[in-house]
């Protein structure tokens, strides 16, 4: 889903994927094809495990006293 490996899913990246975690057509996005759909994405690339830990990384330094969160 995060598709320039920025570590963040943008609005227009979720949208894209959306018609994929969406199973049953619905236009809607139940728990299960929420967890479905991530892990299949996941498995096929879509989300890595480094952009994971690098957003992650980023939101901690940000939580920090005296860091910048700009």
């Amino acid at each position: 889903m995060d598709d320039n490996g920025d570590g963040v899913i943008s609005r227009e990246e979720y949208l894209k994927h959306f018609d994929r975690i969406d199973g049953d057509g619905d236009g809607s996005i139940t728990k299960e094809e929420f967890r479905t759909g991530f892990w299949v994405l996941a498995s096929q690339g879509a989300v890595t495990s480094e952009s994971i830990a690098r957003r992650r990384r980023e939101e901690e330094e940000a939580a920090r006293p005296g860091s910048s969160s700009l």
